[in-house]
């Protein structure tokens, strides 16, 4: 790659890094402030009630690619005999089955204001925030030469813990919950083909960094 061409990829990897920046920042701060708003609010066990369309898939010519259609999720919940509901607020291809549960969280003087708990705009801002900084960082390493003074024990290490927290990430996303056996109760509930790329980002992952820990010296 002459100097021109490699300028110039080195500032696109800048400017993602910056971008991701900017989202952690924002989504941060969302969370942060999502916290002091609903601070005293009580917990309750929602039910998944219906789906709306939240954006139409469209074709893309230049990729050659169709986009799924995203859904915004409606839940239902009971506070003292009464009926309400809630929406995410936003969109997902990955709709749980009807009934599935999610916790809400209500405000106690007015039962009505409500979020439901688990992925939300903010939390997925992080998740790609991360993301666009893992990657350039990685393309950045490479370029300036660092990842070549590494020993490929540390490096398939580096790789192998990258690809479970992507595909720990990306599920976390879709199922609203860090917990893994929430994660795995809503897999049971809802698996659909899509599940299956994160789940072997997981395997692949895993077995990555196993066989770096136990990799000979004459291995390496």
């Amino acid at each position: 790659m002459n100097r021109g061409a490699k300028a110039v990829v080195i500032a696109l990897l800048i400017i993602c890094l910056l971008c991701g920046i900017l989202m952690l920042f924002l989504g941060i701060s969302g969370v942060m402030r999502t916290n002091r708003e609903t601070k005293g609010y009580e917990t309750v066990q929602g039910y998944l009630l219906d789906y709306r369309l939240y954006e139409k898939g469209e074709y893309d010519p230049e990729k050659k690619e169709q986009t799924s259609d995203t859904y915004t999720l409606i839940y239902n919940y009971t506070v003292d005999g009464k009926e309400y509901t809630v929406s995410t607020d936003y969109g997902t291809s990955f709709v749980p089955s009807i009934g599935s549960t999610k916790e809400i969280k209500y405000n106690p003087q007015n039962p009505q204001e409500a979020i439901v708990t688990g992925t939300n705009q903010n939390t997925a801002m992080i998740f790609g925030g991360l993301f666009f900084l893992a990657v350039p960082l990685v393309f950045l390493l490479v370029l300036s030469g660092v990842l070549q003074k590494l020993s490929s024990k540390v490096i398939e290490i580096g790789l192998g813990m990258l690809l479970v927290l992507l595909g720990y990430g990306t599920l976390f996303v879709i199922s609203g919950t860090f917990s893994v056996w929430g994660i795995v109760a809503y897999i049971m509930e809802s698996f659909t083909l899509p599940l299956l790329i994160p789940l072997l980002l997981l395997v692949v992952g895993g077995l990555v960094f196993l066989r770096s820990l136990f990799q000979r010296k004459g291995d390496l």
